[in-house]
C-alpha cells in the first residue's frame, strides 16, 4: 500500500505539471499553479488518482509514463509497470536479422523471457521489474547493471561512461532518497522540453498518433 501511495503521489505531481504545460502561456511548471483560479485543483487530482490506483494499481506505470514517454516520446521509469513481449522480442529471437539474441542481455534472463514470450507474441505482458512491477524504487538500476534491462534503450545506459557510473551507483545504494530526488528533478526538466503553447501543436486523441 505504501508503494501505491508513493506512485499516486508521483503521478499526481506529474499530472499537475502536465496540466500546467497545456494551460500556461508562459509554461510555468510548478505545483500551486492553480492556487488562485482553482485552489482545489491539485487536491481533486490527487483524490481521483488515489481512488483509481486503489481499484487498478497496474495503471500507475502507464500514467507515470504518459508525461514523458507516450506523449512526449522521451526515455527512462521502467521500474514500474509491464510491457508486451512484442516491444522487446527482437532481442530474444532476431536481434540482427539472423535469428540471434542480443549479446548485451544476460543469457539466463533470455532463457526466462523466452519461456514467457514466444516469437511473434503480441498479447503476453511481462513485468519490467520482475517481482516489483508495482513498487516504485531504484531496483531498475540493479537490473540494468546486471544486464537484465528489458529494453535496448535502457541497456544503452551502460554504453556511456557517465550514465554507466550513475547506474552502478544507484544499483548499490540502499538509501533511495537520492533516486527519488533525482527522478523529480528529471521529470521537471523533461516537462520543459519543447513545450508548446497557444495554438502551437495539437491535443492528440491518441498520444502516439497525429490527429
Amino acid at each position: 500500500m505504501d508503494s501505491l501511495k508513493l506512485s499516486s503521489g508521483l503521478i499526481f505531481i506529474q499530472l499537475v505539471l502536465l496540466a500546467s504545460v497545456f494551460n500556461s502561456a508562459n509554461a510555468q511548471l510548478k505545483v500551486g499553479f492553480y492556487k488562485d483560479s482553482c485552489p482545489q485543483a491539485e487536491a481533486i487530482v490527487k483524490g481521483v488518482m488515489d481512488q483509481v490506483l486503489k481499484v487498478a494499481p497496474s495503471l500507475s506505470g502507464p500514467l507515470l509514463r504518459l508525461h514523458f514517454h507516450d506523449c512526449f516520446v522521451r526515455v527512462r521509469a521502467h521500474t514500474i509497470g509491464t510491457s508486451h513481449c512484442s516491444s522487446f522480442d527482437s532481442r530474444l529471437y532476431n536481434f540482427t536479422g539472423k535469428g540471434d539474441t542480443d549479446p548485451t542481455l544476460d543469457s539466463e534472463y533470455i532463457t526466462r523471457l523466452k519461456k514467457k514470450c514466444k516469437a511473434g507474441d503480441q498479447i503476453t505482458l511481462v513485468e519490467m521489474d520482475p517481482g516489483g512491477a508495482r513498487t516504485f524504487d531504484n531496483s531498475y538500476y540493479k537490473l540494468v547493471a546486471n544486464r537484465r534491462a528489458l529494453f535496448q534503450s535502457d541497456a544503452a545506459l551502460l554504453d556511456n561512461n557517465y550514465t554507466k557510473a550513475y547506474v552502478k551507483l544507484q544499483s548499490v545504494t540502499t538509501d533511495e532518497s537520492t533516486f527519488f530526488k533525482d527522478f523529480g528533478v528529471s521529470m521537471r526538466k523533461m516537462g520543459r522540453v519543447e513545450v508548446l503553447t497557444g495554438k502551437a501543436g495539437e491535443i492528440r486523441k491518441v498520444c502516439s498518433k497525429v490527429n
